[in-house]
């Protein structure tokens, strides 16, 4: 089903920089415009300049972020900060990272390009909505440089895991490239080259479905390009450069992919009229409701609380509420309730089976709210991995409520996907983060 492939890789020359963490960037999105300046203050030829750069006041149509990305990759090219491999190959890739109960896993997968798929057309999945504004921040940079510069990453299920003995022997050599990045995951590659190992890999993906966790927007923004292109060149024959894509890709028979949980807070604004004794009250009616009370002053109460739904939700829909007082509760989904019912017959059960689909339609808009039929937006609602950063809002009196998840499990983010749905908004978060700029692929090459 998919096609997969080794590729000639653009790096960074390793022996020139010595550390790499001095020039990669997690994926734009979860970088923050205090981080982007951070990277920029890195090291000068720092990835973010390309993947990620600064709006200028003097930009204009020809002279841009865009335009500079296209002229830096080329620059450092010339430069020798960049090099150009000299046959195709895959790229083993290990990350070692800690959770935030303390445990330590290690994810591993392959960098390698993958032929584009209509998301209808069964061979790629996804799961996340997607929004006009970064497709269109992608694509112009996908235009400009005619470079992937960061991986989709995807995820597939083989038990047989045929391309795990593949890894573990990779694991065994010394590494192309090994380092620390800020958040204190461990990254490790190895080049691979060799023509039977390569052609292993693609036979050993070929009849995967794949799953995209992390790039709904990347893999959007090529299959727009792709369009774009075959309708520029109606007469090309076979396949070209933009009929693929770069793609990290992982196994889900191994631990090491972890979801977190996405915390939400509500704005202030949301708190007008709100009495917290009808609020728990309304609750009881589908939840158990535990009362606490927490001080918010206190170090990791946030940590606390998100500790105790996760124990609460190892069987059913379990979720953590905190109020501006300190006034808190431990909810407990009631068993036995028909949620085709509760969320309506339209909605299918790969989204009703969801806990953030209860936790949006029963405790914030019918319970908080009171209106089942109201959509907000970002402005609304505040949206945090950390449980003490959601709960730190509460303190500065920025939030008027916080609730704490679980995270959906790799087989339900992998039941919505084949559905054709897309889960609500900040679902999931893969951790850790696929690095950007690793290996990247210019369309020019072969």
């Amino acid at each position: 089903m998919a096609q997969v492939a080794p590729f000639i890789g653009t790096r960074y020359a390793v022996d020139r920089l010595g550390d790499l963490s001095l020039v990669l960037t997690p994926p734009y999105d979860v970088i923050s415009p205090e981080m982007q300046e951070a990277f920029y203050g890195l090291h000068p030829q720092n990835l973010i300049r390309v993947d990620f750069g600064k709006d200028l006041p003097t930009d204009r149509e020809f002279d841009n972020k865009y335009t500079r990305a296209s002229s830096l990759l080329e620059q450092w090219k010339q430069d020798g900060v960049l090099t150009v491999d000299d046959r195709p190959s895959f790229t083993a890739y290990e990350q070692t990272y800690r959770l935030p109960d303390g445990s330590e896993r290690r994810r591993r997968g392959i960098w390698g390009l993958v032929k584009l798929e209509d998301l209808d057309a069964g061979v790629v999945h996804a799961h996340e909505q997607t929004f006009d504004a970064p497709k269109c921040d992608r694509f112009k940079l996908l235009r400009a440089t005619q470079c992937n510069t960061s991986p989709v990453f995807c995820v597939y299920s083989d038990p047989q895991e045929r391309i795990g003995p593949i890894l573990e022997e990779e694991a065994r050599k010394k590494p192309w490239a090994e380092f620390q990045d800020r958040e204190g995951v461990w990254h490790r590659a190895w080049i691979i080259s060799h023509d039977r190992t390569c052609k292993a890999i693609s036979e050993g993906l070929a009849d995967k479905e794949l799953f995209i966790a992390d790039g709904h927007h990347r893999y959007e923004t090529a299959l727009l390009y792709r369009d774009q292109m075959r309708a520029q060149f109606k007469h090309a024959i076979g396949l070209q450069p933009y009929d693929w894509t770069v793609m990290f890709l992982a196994n889900t028979e191994d631990p090491g992919t972890s979801i977190l949980p996405i915390h939400r807070a509500l704005a202030r604004e949301l708190d007008d009229g709100v009495d917290p004794d009808e609020f728990f009250a309304d609750l009881e009616e589908h939840f158990v409701v535990i009362p606490k009370k927490i001080n918010l002053a206190k170090p990791g109460v946030g940590q606390s609380l998100a500790d105790r739904v996760a124990r609460a939700g190892a069987k059913r829909p379990a979720f953590g509420v905190a109020l501006t007082g300190g006034r808190a509760a431990l909810l407990k989904f009631k068993p036995r309730q028909n949620r085709r019912d509760l969320l309506g017959r339209s909605v299918p059960k790969a989204i009703r089976a969801l806990d953030v689909s209860i936790l949006h339609e029963l405790v914030i808009r019918r319970a908080w709210v009171g209106n089942p039929e109201i959509e907000l937006d970002d402005q609304d609602i505040f949206y945090d991995r950390d449980p003490e950063a959601v709960v730190n809002l509460l303190r500065r009196r920025r939030a008027c409520a916080v609730f704490l998840v679980n995270p959906p499990t790799l087989e339900q983010m992998m039941a919505v996907a084949r559905s054709g749905r897309r889960m609500p908004h900040k679902s999931t978060f893969f951790y850790p983060k696929v690095i950007t700029g690793l290996v990247m692929r210019e369309m020019r090459l072969p």
